[in-house]
């Protein structure tokens, strides 16, 4: 299967109709469509969907996915118009046409319109042909790519979780259908019903009648079987879907678990930053008191403290209008003539009490000299130098201090942000209900598994029982001819039945297997940190995970590119395994990813589809990447956009560059 254009009409941001053609080439399977966002790449890929398997793109997320232009000409000319998505592909060589439309009015739903599909074959010229032997549309699309794992072919490339999330029952039938697994049930299905019908012939053929009602018992036990093995199928399905609500309860219980654990951290960490701060308060308060007693102004202030007690010292001593020159002058003539006449007629003598002042006074201001001054200043800066060094240790000291309460706050909010990235805080606060409601569902699986396993031992029996009564109806059949032929086919269809029986599991667990190991040969190929990890798994439903080096899972640990690469390598395996020829669209293919990956994505995408539609931004077409790539492009287009009429956004399809 190969998309060869798209034709898009009124849909989102295409007024019209606008057309979109594919690379088809083996040696070229790549067409780029460039925009930048919010241009119309995303609404190709909704078209897509909505063509395919009648998806409507979801109303409350994006705004009317049907064209504001056409509805608005619709309002002011009450003329209808077509909505409509045409998809022209080739599958085993033969074209086909898929259209799916709807005409707009007034009674539309807007949110969910019911809407047409014609499937048509397609001549050279492009006309359409009657296809009178496919009678259901729908199942023709289906069955060449279910819908429940074409999430994994049109894959939505910002859409991480959907890479990596269960694959339920309704996904594990459609993998297994293109595993070709479900061929083995229809073939079983047929052999038995072919058994039977032989059986019956062959009793009715038989001239006795205790063999013919011995053949009328085992018809009436085979239709009571065929009603036990639908009852088993349906109690079989919701088993299935038990155990997979079951499963999804419980990943949401271990999230819930995690959180509420994470939550409680959160609230520890919360509480400790709160006593580190007021500690680191503190510190920077006593550290800011040091601070401020340590720079120069704190020396000044010790100076003037000292200048203040010389001086108070001196004032009692001060004995103007003489001066200490003079007064020593006085006291060496007294000494020299024992006594000093005064110009005013008063006189010093020798000893007497004017002179004793004076004497008295000068020893006075002798010890006030300039010597001890600089002696008891020495001594005082002396005693600062000693505490200021005591000063700058509690200063560093309470430096360390903050500085460590800094690295803790770091560290802890580190690890508050990381925790509140992981943790889901109403999940976490649900942990209780989503308890009750896994043990309920759990209760639930349990309760139908014992139910079918009741089932199918029955049928067994019975089974058994039938087997004993075939047996006796052959002893009894009569051997002419056409009965022994009869018998011959019998035999042989029985023998093809226990043929298949017997290979059916082998050949489901070498194709499990085979897909494995293909998907961790894509998957290592693309992992930059693939020394990081052992292997990749694939349990009985389809689920998956990788596993590093120790055997834990690391799915829900990857970042969003590495989620990426694992879900392409998932697509990638099962199409190669299933030989599934379906188109490999991806929208934003390179967002999230680093350049590393960015590479190795782009060297192994070309080879992994037949065909690979890529819609992407400029920023993704770095000039690695897109010289990787455009050897393998057969198509490149780009999509314009323009405000027509001054009020509506028109999207349009050009060519780009090769």
């Amino acid at each position: 299967m190969k998309f060869k254009q798209i034709a898009i009409e009124n849909f989102r941001p295409y007024f019209g109709k606008q057309t979109l053609p594919f690379s088809t080439s083996s040696d070229k399977p790549v067409t780029i469509i460039e925009a930048p966002n919010n241009w119309g790449k995303t609404s190709v890929y909704e078209a897509v969907k909505w063509c395919l398997y009648d998806v409507w793109p979801v109303f409350d997320d994006r705004d009317n996915s049907i064209n504001t232009e056409a509805i608005d000409n619709y309002t002011t000319s009450s003329t209808p118009f077509d909505v409509s998505v045409t998809i022209d592909f080739e599958h085993e060589k033969d074209n086909y046409r898929l259209w799916r439309s709807f005409t707009y009015s007034d009674e539309v739903n807007v949110k969910n319109p019911d809407s047409k599909l014609y499937l048509s074959g397609v001549t050279k010229r492009g006309d359409n042909i009657k296809l009178d032997h496919i009678l259901d549309y729908q199942l023709f699309i289906q069955n060449l790519l279910p819908q429940e794992v074409s999430k994994y072919f049109i894959v939505d490339g910002d859409d991480f979780k959907a890479f990596i999330n269960p694959t339920g029952s309704k996904t594990k039938e459609a993998i297994e259908q293109l595993l070709n697994l479900k061929i083995f049930d229809r073939v079983r299905q047929h052999l038995n019903t072919l058994e039977k019908e032989f059986t019956g012939a062959l009793a009715k053929k038989s001239g006795s009648k205790d063999v013919k009602a011995l053949g009328v018992q085992v018809e009436k036990a085979d239709d009571a079987l065929v009603k036990l093995r639908k009852e088993e199928k349906e109690l079989k399905g919701k088993r299935d879907l038990s155990y997979s609500q079951y499963k999804k309860y419980d990943k949401q219980l271990q999230k819930a678990t995690l959180s509420s654990g994470k939550i409680d951290k959160i609230e520890t960490l919360e509480k400790n930053n709160k006593v580190i701060e007021k500690q680191k308060l503190l510190l920077i308060n006593e550290c800011s008191k040091r601070l401020s007693s340590f720079h120069t102004f704190m020396l000044k202030k010790h100076f003037n403290d000292i200048y203040d007690k010389l001086s108070a010292a001196r004032k009692p001593l001060d004995i103007s209008p003489y001066d200490k020159v003079l007064l020593k002058d006085i006291v060496k003539l007294c000494d020299k003539n024992g006594h000093v006449d005064c110009l005013c007629g008063s006189g010093i003598k020798k000893d007497d009490t004017n002179y004793k002042s004076i004497k008295e006074k000068l020893d006075t201001l002798d010890g006030i000299s300039n010597k001890n001054e600089v002696l008891e200043l020495q001594t005082q800066l002396k005693e600062i130098i000693l505490n200021i060094g005591k000063q700058k240790k509690e200063i560093k000291d309470y430096e360390v201090g903050i500085l460590k309460a800094d690295q803790l706050l770091e560290k802890n909010n580190g690890v508050l942000k990381k925790l509140r990235e992981e943790v889901d805080v109403n999940v976490g606060q649900n942990a209780a209900s989503l308890a009750s409601a896994t043990k309920q569902a759990f209760d639930s699986y349990e309760k139908l598994k014992l139910n079918h396993a009741v089932l199918e031992e029955t049928i067994r029996n019975r089974n058994d029982r039938i087997e004993i009564d075939r047996k006796e109806l052959a002893k009894s059949l009569n051997v002419d001819e056409r009965t022994k032929k009869l018998g011959m086919k019998a035999d042989l269809v029985a023998k093809a039945y226990n043929a298949v029986e017997n290979n059916y599991e082998t050949y489901r667990l070498k194709k499990k297997k085979e897909l494995q190991k293909t998907v961790q040969k894509y998957l290592f190929k693309l992992l930059t940190a693939e020394g990081l990890f052992k292997s990749f798994k694939i349990d009985d439903d389809y689920e998956y995970d990788i596993l590093d080096h120790r055997g834990e899972s690391w799915k829900r640990r990857l970042s969003n590119g590495q989620k990426k690469v694992l879900g392409v390598s998932f697509v990638a395996g099962l199409k190669n395994v299933a030989n599934e020829d379906a188109p490999y669209i991806i929208d934003s293919p390179l967002n999230a990813l680093d350049k590393e990956h960015q590479k190795n994505y782009a060297k192994m995408l070309p080879d992994l589809s037949s065909q690979l539609i890529l819609f992407v931004t400029d920023l993704e077409l770095a000039d690695a990447t897109s010289t990787l790539l455009r050897p393998k492009v057969g198509k490149a287009m780009r999509i314009d956009w323009k405000i027509a009429d001054g009020n509506y956004n028109r999207s349009t399809f050009v060519k780009g560059n090769a």
